[in-house]
Parts: structure tokens; C-alpha cells; sequence
């Protein structure tokens, strides 16, 4: 078991200890994993640093209680409890039920071909004919394998053996195979403010001939990899598009609020007699400079078709990303003259349809954008001097955003009220979890009022 086992197995553990009380109690727990750091303060400890504040935002999130709150970073971690069932939450996070078994080591047996994921040296040398034994001893009809479309046993073996492309495991008396994905969406805006997606065109099989796929970057996760997507996607791009870690961290940008999780059990259509387990990881990565030199390889900044070379011909194109709200937003924009850059339509279109944080609607003929900003003006007292905390200054994307000294203020969600966005602002922008804003600092509603002006 990791760390991250122990601490979800605790929180279980606890949860059950708190729902057996009469009357129940709501317990939340939260796991979260990084550093840690502790400091002294008047003969008492404090403690701070990534895994203690995340698992403080994530209790005070928690929208289950009696169940464990369990952070992305901490469910990557994981190796015994990962193959429990859970609720996705948003963030992505996870909720672990109290009650929710977690199989033990003598009843997850993984014969000699892997270990909780990890593959072992043994696997790596098993022969053949003895992977063919252990298909065998659990009743799995080889007979069926190169027929009707299903791999031969000999690609099955190099599947699970040598490539490490999946691995089996027996759960019960039951064998399983397990597949772990990686869906990747590359996309960007290009000059008419249509976002494109990078997709595969065509393979060239080694037969000669041609397969087209109009698929978008996928790739396979070895078991040894135990979840760790984001180093496997870098070594992904790497290897295939000949894009170096450095350039790919100037460049890319992953979108933390697209990424999904998902795993499905289901018979597949290449293996017979063993049902497969995909845990699919779902991300979107947007490019954030596509004149860079180095993203030529890549048909940018045009968006031009291109091949690679790595593992069989592979014939790549850029896809429009078809969106009715991206006509429409474009429609309203040109109806009422309003000029704009690709880049600024780009952050209209997030700001309206996807964080939903302002809508624009027609008065009298002009069209206005409606938000709701939140000010929080933080005051203390310091020598008997009122102190109040402001911006001194900001950039974006390297250049200077604010020229003149101003309070702290954020837009605010659809649907919040002035206390979540305020709660939303001391956190996100000053790194205040909920609790300490609750034990710390008095909080009251100044006013409200209504102010029209050009953005600039």
C-alpha cells in the first residue's frame, strides 16, 4: 500500500467510526497529497504546504459526508485502493464510500504478470507458451483468439508481456484485463477565432495499405505507470512530434477543468473470453503561442496537415471544432459592429459559455456584457493604523495588466452569492482555505451597486 492507500483507508475507517454514532455524525475527510511543512508558533505546531491545504479545501468542498474526499493527485497515487469504486466529483476529485470494500492483496491475486499495475521482471521474461498455461488454467478459450477479427494469441502476448500495452489481473476466480487511456484533445485558435483540433488522418498499415482513423491523440498508459498521465503525455509528445519538455511547458497549457476520468468494464472486440476494464483519462491541451519555431513539426501556425514517422506512417490534419455557440457568439458580435482579435474572442467565448461568468444581452439596440464582480477589502489593524490590503501590480502573459494601486476584487460565478464568491476570492486568489476565513476573519456586505463603463 502508498501513502495515499494508508490515509484513504483511514478516512474510511473514521467515516464508518462516525456514522455508527447515535446520532450520526457528518464527518469529512479530505486526501491530499505533496509537501508539508511544520512551524513552531509559541510552543504550538502548525502545519502547512500543498497535501494539508488540499485536504483542507477538499473537506470544507466536500459534498457527501461519511464519505472520503480524495484529490486527482492523491487517486494517482493510488495502488490497492484504485480499484475500488468511486463517485466523480467535480475538479476533478473522487468520493470513496465509507462502506465501499477495498480488495485485499490474497483476493486481487495477479499471477505472474503484474503487481497491483506494476509490472515485474518475471513478466517481462515469462515465454510464451507459459502465458499460454495461465490463459488456460483460467478457462480462457484460446481456441477463439485469431478469429473473427480477435488478435492472435502471439499479439495478445506481446500486448500484455512485452509492449505492456494492458495487463491482467484475477479478481476472485475471475481473470481481467485492464486497459489505461489517455484521450488527448491539442487544440487551437486560429485566425478566423475557430478553435482546431489536432486528429490522426490516416495509418499506412505495413501491408501498404491505408486505414483512415479521423481520430483525435490517444495513447496507452504501461501499468508501471500506475496513473501518472501528465509525465507520460510529455514523453508522448516527445517521441512522437519530436517536441522537448521545455517547449511543450512554453507552449501547451492542459485545461484543468476539461480533464474527466472514467472506467467502463466491457467485452472487447479484439480479446475473446476476457472482460476488459478501461480507465480512460480525458484532457484537453491548448496551445498558448503558436508562432513559436518549434511547433512547426506540428503544422503551426497554419494549422497544416503533416506526417510522422514513429511506429508505422501516420498522416495528422487540424479539425475545426464545430460549435453552434461559437457561430452564434460571432453572429452577435459582427451584428453590432464590434471588431475584435482572435485572442479576445477567445476569452469572451470562455467567460460567457464555459466559466459562465458574465452573458451578454441587447439594451436599446447596443449590446452589453453583464457581470458581477465581487471587492473585498481587507483590513487590519496594524499599530493602531488601519492597513488595508491592495494590487500593487499584475501581468499577464509578461506584460503589465494593472497601472494604479487597487483592492482585491474577482468576477463571480453564476449562481453565487456574495459570500461563496468571497469565499472563492480570499482562496483562489490568496490561498485562504474556508475554515481559517471562518475562524479568522469577520465578514460582512458593505453594498451593492450597479456601474456601466467600457471594458477596457
Amino acid at each position: 500500500m502508498t501513502t495515499a492507500d494508508m490515509m484513504c483507508r483511514m478516512g474510511q475507517l473514521l467515516c464508518r467510526w462516525a456514522l455508527s454514532q447515535s446520532p450520526p455524525m457528518a464527518l469529512h475527510v479530505g486526501v491530499d497529497v505533496g509537501g508539508v511543512s511544520c512551524i513552531t508558533l509559541s510552543k504550538n505546531k502548525a502545519y502547512h504546504g500543498q497535501a494539508y491545504v488540499g485536504a483542507r479545501v477538499l473537506c470544507c468542498s466536500a459534498q457527501h459526508s461519511g464519505m472520503v474526499h480524495i484529490s486527482s493527485r492523491a487517486k494517482e497515487n493510488l495502488r490497492a485502493v484504485r480499484f475500488a469504486s468511486m463517485i466523480v466529483g467535480k475538479g476533478p476529485t473522487f468520493y470513496l464510500d465509507a462502506f465501499t470494500e477495498v480488495l485485499k492483496e490474497e483476493t486481487i491475486k495477479t499471477t505472474k504478470l503484474s503487481s497491483f499495475g506494476l509490472s515485474s521482471q518475471d513478466a517481462r521474461k515469462m515465454p510464451l507458451e507459459e502465458f499460454r498455461e495461465i490463459l488456460l488454467e483460467h478457462a480462457v478459450e484460446i481456441s477463439r483468439f485469431g478469429t473473427g477479427g480477435f488478435k492472435t494469441l502471439h499479439q495478445f502476448y506481446e500486448d500484455v508481456v512485452l509492449t505492456e500495452k494492458s495487463y491482467l489481473q484475477l479478481v476472485g476466480e475471475n481473470l481481467r484485463r485492464f486497459v489505461e487511456l489517455v484521450r488527448i484533445s491539442l487544440r487551437f485558435r486560429a485566425a478566423n477565432g475557430k478553435q482546431k483540433e489536432l486528429r490522426i488522418k490516416s495509418v499506412m498499415n505495413p501491408d501498404g495499405s491505408v486505414r483512415e482513423r479521423n481520430l483525435p491523440l490517444a495513447m496507452v498508459l504501461r501499468p508501471s505507470d500506475a496513473g501518472a498521465w501528465q509525465p507520460a503525455v510529455e514523453t508522448c509528445f516527445e517521441v512522437k512530434f519530436g517536441l522537448k519538455a521545455e517547449v511543450q511547458k512554453l507552449c501547451f497549457h492542459i485545461d484543468d477543468q476539461a480533464y474527466s476520468y472514467e472506467e467502463t468494464i466491457a467485452d472487447s472486440s479484439t480479446i475473446p473470453s476476457i472482460p476488459t476494464v478501461y480507465k480512460t483519462h480525458s484532457i484537453v491541451i491548448l496551445v498558448k503561442n503558436t508562432s513559436k519555431a518549434e511547433l512547426k513539426p506540428i503544422g503551426l501556425p497554419g494549422g497544416e496537415e503533416f506526417e510522422t514517422n514513429h511506429h508505422g506512417q501516420h498522416h495528422w490534419t487540424w479539425v475545426e471544432i464545430v460549435s453552434n455557440k461559437e457561430e452564434e457568439l460571432m453572429r452577435l458580435l459582427q451584428s453590432h459592429g464590434i471588431d475584435f482579435s482572435s485572442r479576445s474572442f477567445a476569452e469572451l467565448y470562455e467567460e460567457v459559455y464555459e466559466k459562465r461568468r458574465s452573458r451578454l444581452q441587447v439594451v436599446d439596440k447596443d449590446l452589453v456584457r453583464n457581470l458581477r464582480v465581487i471587492k473585498v477589502w481587507l483590513c487590519v489593524s496594524i499599530l493602531n493604523c488601519k492597513h488595508v490590503l491592495v494590487v500593487k501590480n499584475k501581468q499577464k502573459e509578461g506584460a503589465p495588466e494593472i497601472r494604479e494601486l487597487r483592492t482585491l476584487s474577482m468576477q463571480m460565478r453564476e449562481g453565487h452569492g456574495w459570500q461563496e464568491a468571497l469565499r472563492d476570492a480570499l482562496y483562489q486568489r490568496l490561498g485562504i482555505p474556508e475554515q481559517l476565513q471562518r475562524d479568522e476573519l469577520d465578514c460582512s456586505l458593505v453594498g451593492r451597486r450597479q456601474e456601466v463603463e467600457y471594458s477596457r
